[in-house]
């Protein structure tokens, strides 16, 4: 971890899980996609250490997937993840559900990268 970082910071990349639980609630809770994005690019225009703490953060969550992860993304961020298949509910599977967040990451990461380039 970089020692030029203010302590607020480290501290957050000290605990990303923690910090990751924190971003869903602030982003995608009570939020469509859209709404979720927007409430990034807002994150990113204004607040752009979190964004890059956000990221960070993500990138270790992924680095070693919890085993309630599905849980974490839908307490927290309120985002049940599940197929539909008209008859009957299944829930993702573990892989799936880090499929999503790695997904989520990149989409969040390229408007991150929309802005460092402006």
């Amino acid at each position: 971890m970089s020692p030029e970082l203010p302590a607020y910071r480290r501290k957050r990349r000290e605990a990303p899980l923690a910090f990751f639980r924190g971003f869903l609630r602030a982003v995608w809770r009570d939020n469509t996609e859209a709404e979720a994005l927007e409430q990034w690019r807002q994150k990113v225009e204004l607040f752009p250490d979190y964004a890059e703490d956000a990221l960070y953060c993500m990138q270790q969550v992924l680095a070693s997937p919890p085993p309630d992860l599905a849980e974490i993304l839908s307490d927290e961020g309120w985002l049940p993840l599940y197929h539909d298949r008209g008859d009957e509910i299944a829930d993702y599977s573990f892989e799936e559900t880090v499929e999503f967040v790695q997904a989520m990451h990149a989409r969040l990461e390229a408007i991150y990268a929309e802005r460092a380039g402006s």
